[in-house]
């Protein structure tokens, strides 16, 4: 049988999560399907072009966003992290259209299901290459309330005055 290290790039400056998940994932892969896991920490290219699964910090509404990091990589499962559980929304950006959300606040064993079903299916099924055109990509527009925190933000105004408007 033939042995593959799976890459697993994860983008979480939670030290003690990060290191959790690295345990969690490193005996889900090697128990269940006897692979090597290689864990990834610089989110750049060449390390988004060489993941197998991607796990994402996420704020609340970062979802929506647009990770143009994200067109460069291939068959990445991508797994985003976040403080409160939400449904996956139907309406993504490309880069994130197959996204598997986790609660951090989720039990381990609805994680673990999550997990292990998209797992199972990126091992057992060949799926087409990851293609992000951004051009056809409903999110590439930012609303009117986006654009004034964003000018906001970079005008240095604290988010307590913003929330006041």
């Amino acid at each position: 049988m033939v042995k593959f290290m799976i890459c697993v790039l994860i983008k979480d400056d939670d030290v003690f999560y990060r290191h959790r998940f690295e345990m969690f994932l490193g005996s889900l892969l090697s128990e269940k399907y006897s692979e090597t896991v290689l864990f990834l920490y610089a989110f750049n290219t060449k390390n988004i072009i060489c993941a197998d699964i991607i796990i994402l910090d996420l704020c609340a509404g970062e979802v929506f966003s647009c990770f143009p990091e994200l067109k460069m990589r291939h068959q990445a499962l991508l797994i985003g992290l976040m403080e409160q559980k939400i449904e996956t929304p139907a309406m993504l950006p490309k880069c994130l259209s197959n996204i598997v959300i986790i609660a951090r606040n989720e039990p381990l064993s609805s994680s673990y299901d999550k997990i292990l079903s998209v797992v199972k299916r990126k091992l057992t099924t060949c799926e087409p290459l990851f293609s992000a055109d951004c051009t056809t990509c409903k999110c590439k527009h930012l609303s009117q309330q986006q654009i004034y925190i964003m000018q906001s933000l970079y005008n240095g105004t604290p988010p307590s005055q913003m929330a006041r408007r």
